[in-house]
């Protein structure tokens, strides 16, 4: 019987509330001015929100905290979704922050780096930080070919014997082997910072005005090398749209909702030019969008490495003040629900690509709903099947046998869970007996059990799981099914799918079989790609052996300009010695195998 939720008792001050389930688990935190009356609303018996009534279903106990003030009640309830993560709360999984260039003015030629943390330095210039960490890199790989700034770390700087292959095809000035002009370089840096701060105009007007310079001083290749700067840079102001002339750092954020999906959008605008955007995803949501949008907004700017100073958003919050206050005291941001004007039709951009978002993650969703209610039917299970396991092992003739894990949570990879086994059993190929050694190291710890378990193979994979999970008694707990390819000499049109305790096939509807081909699919991708990281690191030690001379740094140039053992094999003494760090005594030792 469902225990009865005393509200007569419940605080009618400021504070956080937590929703717990039979289990003890916090499904749900919130915050209110009036515990109570907040409280009431979810029990309200004309409460005619699907969402809301489903939430209340699983209650058990209400948990309160009373806080002195409307601003500890937004700080303690953010900082208990962070560490609880409740199933109904907005929670943001991606805990990465944004990828920044940094500038450091104290080295004598700087460079371009990519931080992560932001610290307060005088001495040090941050450009960003950038939403995509491949914009971030493609504009990284502009600068570096268009204004020529050194590429290597301070740890090898000025230990150069020659100048490396960046110079060599007109990528850096080398200042860690030639006497480059300080003020020279330093003019490249301001031109730099004037790029990344998106002053493309007065940048190119500071070129113009060097090439004539140049011209009247008769320097004519030093004018034809700016010429070609000015015309790479001016390709790319090109391609930037002015989104807003005020040239103050703005967020533009937009939510769309339906049912229990939700979708934000953000733009971020950085000195009047689209910068990046980036999009987030969420399920399992009981939030209006006005909530939705006020535990975002907190969440995702608590102890952020940069604030802009406007936040332009599609819901007007009620509390829009108390957020700004949450957000920083200082610098001073503001929180802005424009209802006209140049910040309402950059909205709507944001707003039109959340909708547009929404319509495929719904779509998405709903399909995979279906296609687990039907495995949940065919495989006459007792509840909705949320973890699906796939293994696959690879080998080469028996040798250097590896196995690999892939799992797929509700229809979508969990990247994170995926495990990989170098396999020790048998030294001759026995697919029988690396499946089998394979599934014993997986489940032998009996911790995060899927609903069912896919194998690749036919019923001689299904004996193996068999074995091994009888031994362990997880017979009963998981659901075991393998995935046969079709035979095309009978002119079979489909995969076949069997399970563990019947002789003949499933039979199974597209969508579902489709579904379990993408999961076996992952499970050879992913495997297939350890066996040849396996294969290469092994090839790798066999080539270069003991060589003298060639320790790791070398050995990852050398992989990386070419790419494989057998190009390096292929490659001339000459082709050799273009490499950082190989020199022609190294190189003839690389190719005669010399160990001494």
């Amino acid at each position: 019987m469902k225990k009865k939720i005393d509200i007569a008792n419940i605080p009618q001050d400021s504070g956080v509330y937590l929703m717990k389930d039979k289990s003890e688990s916090i499904i749900y935190v919130g915050k209110a001015k009036n515990i109570r009356s907040r409280i009431s609303n979810y029990f309200n018996a004309s409460t005619k929100d699907i969402k809301t009534r489903f939430l209340v279903s699983k209650i058990d106990k209400i948990e309160t905290i009373v806080t002195n003030t409307e601003l500890e009640a937004f700080i303690l309830e953010a900082n208990l979704i962070k560490k609880h993560k409740p199933h109904y709360n907005i929670v943001l999984k991606d805990d990465k922050k944004h990828l920044s260039l940094k500038i450091d003015l104290k080295d004598k030629y700087p460079r371009l780096n990519f931080v992560r943390k932001v610290t307060k330095e005088k001495s040090v210039l941050y450009f960003g930080p950038f939403a995509s960490g491949s914009s971030i890199r493609e504009t990284v790989k502009f600068i570096n070919k268009v204004f020529k700034l050194r590429k290597c770390k301070n740890k090898n700087f000025l230990r150069k014997t020659r100048p490396c292959i960046n110079y060599q095809i007109n990528r850096c000035l080398a200042p860690c082997y030639f006497d480059v002009d300080e003020k020279k370089y330093k003019n490249i840096i301001d031109e730099v910072s004037l790029f990344l701060k998106g002053k493309q105009n007065e940048l190119i007007s500071n070129i113009k005005e060097e090439i004539n310079k140049a011209s009247l001083n008769q320097n004519y290749e030093y004018a034809a090398n700016l010429r070609d700067k000015l015309l790479s840079i001016k390709k790319i102001a090109e391609k930037q749209a002015i989104f807003h002339n005020d040239f103050l750092d703005k967020d533009i954020i937009a939510v769309a909702k339906k049912e229990n999906f939700a979708i934000v959008v953000m733009l971020f605008i950085r000195n009047s030019f689209l910068n990046g955007n980036k999009t987030f995803k969420f399920e399992n949501i009981i939030e209006d969008k006005n909530e939705i949008m006020e535990s975002f907004i907190k969440q995702y700017y608590q102890n952020a490495t940069f604030i802009p100073k406007e936040i332009v958003i599609s819901e007007k919050l009620s509390s829009a003040r108390t957020v700004e206050e949450f957000i920083r005291e200082t610098p001073k941001v503001k929180i802005i629900n424009p209802v006209r004007g140049k910040k309402k039709d950059i909205l709507k951009i944001a707003q039109n690509n959340a909708e547009k978002e929404l319509k495929l993650f719904t779509s998405s969703n709903l399909q995979y709903e279906k296609i687990h209610l039907n495995l949940k039917r065919i495989l006459r299970l007792e509840k909705m099947p949320e973890r699906i396991e796939c293994f696959d092992n690879s080998h080469i003739s028996g040798s250097m046998p590896v196995a690999g894990m892939v799992v797929f949570n509700n229809g979508k990879k969990e990247t994170k869970s995926y495990r990989k086994y170098i396999l020790k059993t048998t030294k001759k190929a026995d697919d029988y007996a690396y499946m089998m050694e394979a599934l014993e190291r997986r489940y032998s710890k009996k911790e995060n059990l899927p609903d069912i378990l896919l194998l690749d193979g036919g019923k001689s994979q299904l004996s193996a799981a068999n074995i091994v999970l009888d031994e362990l008694n997880l017979l009963k707990k998981i659901s075991v099914i393998s995935l046969a390819k079709k035979d095309k000499n009978k002119k079979e049109k489909f995969d076949k799918v069997y399970k563990l305790g019947r002789s003949n096939e499933l039979n199974i509807e597209p969508n579902t079989l489709a579904f379990l081909e993408r999961v076996r699919n992952e499970s050879h991708r992913f495997v297939n790609t350890f066996q040849a990281k396996k294969r290469n690191k092994e090839t790798i030690s066999s080539f270069f052996g003991d060589i003298k001379g060639v320790g790791i740094d070398r050995k990852k140039r050398l992989l990386n300009h070419f790419g494989s053992v057998e190009k390096i094999k292929e490659a001339s003494i000459s082709e050799l010695c273009k490499i950082d760090g190989i020199t022609e005594t190294i190189a003839n030792k690389i190719k005669e195998g010399d160990k001494n």
